[in-house]
């Protein structure tokens, strides 16, 4: 098995990790983050962390939800700051009551764990945080179900506007119809977390369109 350690990450940059990772028959390694939770259990094929579902992807994968590079990078503050008197006050007045204080590796001191995310290169610790926030705030992204159905949607309205209408009109509709693919995509991911599967649809509606004309 690969990558078997603290974390079990898809290294080619598509944002996913592995909560588990099965090593015997009845045994299965956590991801670190995943010891964060108060409570995991495994219910008819399903993972529950906290008592809230985890959403799990065809390959037991699960989405890693990012926030902007900034909005971490913001928060980091070195350690080494509170053994200086006069930055120690400022340092110890940004933590509130409640609040939970992560601790990055390797953060300041040349650390070259980086990973390849969509919002770009990351610092390995960041990777584990944005998991960790899912995991206390149950705010994961959900992998939309039936995908092979949008693609044979794509394809089938594509080769429909194609033999019913003019070349202008087809052209019309191709505009309008990956306009309203991508903003139905961006809806989805803002509003209700859902990934939904933008490139292969939307080919297949071009490529049956174009073909089909």
């Amino acid at each position: 098995v690969d990558h078997i350690g603290n974390i079990s990450y898809d290294y080619s940059g598509g944002g996913v990790f592995y909560p588990f990772i099965k090593v015997g028959k009845d045994t299965v390694l956590p991801h670190l983050m995943v010891y964060a939770a108060d409570s995991i259990e495994f219910y008819k094929g399903n993972v529950y962390l906290n008592k809230k579902l985890l959403p799990l992807r065809q390959d037991k994968s699960s989405f890693v939800n990012y926030s902007k590079p900034m909005s971490y990078f913001k928060k980091i503050t070195p350690i080494v700051n509170l053994l200086d008197s006069k930055k120690k006050m400022k340092t110890l007045a940004k933590i509130k009551e409640g609040d939970i204080i992560y601790f990055i590796p390797e953060y300041y001191t040349g650390g070259t764990d980086f990973k390849m995310t969509p919002v770009g290169l990351m610092p390995g610790g960041i990777a584990n945080y944005a998991i960790l926030n899912s995991i206390l705030n149950n705010s994961w992204l959900k992998a939309a179900k039936f995908p092979l159905l949008y693609l044979l949607l794509g394809a089938t309205f594509g080769a429909v506007i194609a033999l019913n209408t003019s070349a202008v009109i087809s052209f019309i509709g191709l505009i309008c119809g990956l306009s309203f693919w991508v903003g139905l995509c961006l809806y989805l991911f803002s509003y209700h977390s859902i990934v939904m599967p933008l490139t292969l649809p939307a080919g297949a509606f071009m490529a049956t369109l174009i073909r089909v004309f």
